[in-house]
């Protein structure tokens, strides 16, 4: 936890201490997920429990750099005499850079890169034993988005990521796309 809390510190701070405009976006989304890969192999059910939250300054009128945390809960009940249960929490934790072409009053598209830690629990239970295993896994998070602008400091967050934590010793690579909407508010100082 410690390891966590020192990471979400630094990915914060590369935050305050880039230049340029002083607006800034503060996000909270809901997001539905479903594995793909190694991932999938293991827990094959699409998760409808994830949130994350996001931070970003803008360093010019079309780039923002910033950071986000999010959660997602994967869960797997088989059937039949093996009565398993597959579990997966995964916590990427990434630094990102936004960049954002065109725009117009309401409607803001953009394309970035997240850049970070995964942290990951995997749980298998069955009648007679319980197999866990966690890891950190280097990131990359691609993504699509849009910003719908509401008023003047409030709007709506879409967007579609693909999370990928790479291979960490004996832990497989995992990966899953997910599927964001959220309110965000937009300040400037």
């Amino acid at each position: 936890m410690k390891k966590l809390t020192g990471i979400m510190i630094v990915l914060f701070l590369l935050v305050g201490l880039s230049y340029g405009q002083r607006a800034y976006i503060a996000g909270m989304n809901y997001m539905i997920s479903s594995p793909t890969g190694k991932t999938k192999d293991f827990v094959d059910k699409t998760s409808y429990l994830g949130f994350s939250l996001e931070g970003r300054k803008f360093v010019s009128d079309h780039v923002s750099v910033g950071a986000y945390f999010q959660w997602n809960s994967f869960l797997q009940e088989e059937a039949g005499p093996a009565l398993a249960q597959h579990s997966m929490n995964a916590y990427p934790l990434m630094a990102t850079l936004h960049l954002y072409p065109s725009s117009n009053e309401k409607f803001i598209p953009y394309a970035g890169v997240g850049i970070g830690g995964l942290r990951v629990y995997q749980r298998m239970e069955k009648v007679l034993s319980i197999e866990e295993q966690s890891a950190w896994l280097f990131g990359v998070a691609p993504e699509l988005g849009a910003i719908i602008r509401l008023g003047t400091d409030v709007g709506c967050l879409f967007n579609i990521k693909y999370i990928q934590g790479f291979e960490s010793g004996d832990f497989p690579t995992q990966s899953y796309f997910s599927v964001s909407l959220g309110f965000l508010w937009l300040l400037t100082q």
